[in-house]
């Protein structure tokens, strides 16, 4: 199984994913699990041991079709089988089901249609939790690790 996960913004919010990612793994082990990441965080995948693969895209930025065009050609190259995805923009949506990548996992909000496991967003909780709901869309129900143990 081959897993790629968008997680837009800085070295915090990848720390917060990390939790997330060492539950995927130990519930698919065999799996080969990346990331995309923005460039100023790319650094922070240096200690995750989850992580096989860190790519980059500026999600913050100007993007133009061809940047977008670009990261879909990366991406179906690699014949990822499930997409998590920690935003909610819907092009990023769109750009996952133009992948054609069967499972694609992100927080149901509305006009995210291009998801095929969509998630409840529930804005009021932890990041680190929040991020860890995504998993629910793989059928895996257990709580958030505590990354303080």
């Amino acid at each position: 199984m081959r897993i790629v996960a968008l997680v837009p913004g800085g070295i915090g919010d990848q720390i917060l994913f990390f939790p997330t990612l060492d539950d995927l793994k130990q519930n698919y082990p065999d799996a080969e699990i990346d990331v995309v990441v923005e460039p100023r965080a790319k650094s922070a995948y240096r200690v995750s041991k989850s992580v096989t693969d860190v790519l980059t895209f500026d999600f913050k930025d100007r993007n133009s079709p061809a940047d977008w065009a670009n990261l879909l050609g990366v991406l179906r190259d690699r014949d990822y089988t499930v997409a998590l995805s920690l935003g909610s923009r819907s092009a990023v949506g769109l750009l996952l089901w133009l992948t054609g990548i069967s499972r694609r996992i992100g927080y149901g909000k509305p006009g995210n249609w291009f998801l095929t496991d969509p998630v409840a967003l529930k804005p009021d909780q932890y990041a680190a939790a929040m991020y860890h709901d995504l998993l629910q869309g793989l059928g895996i129900t257990s709580p958030t690790p505590d990354w303080r143990s």
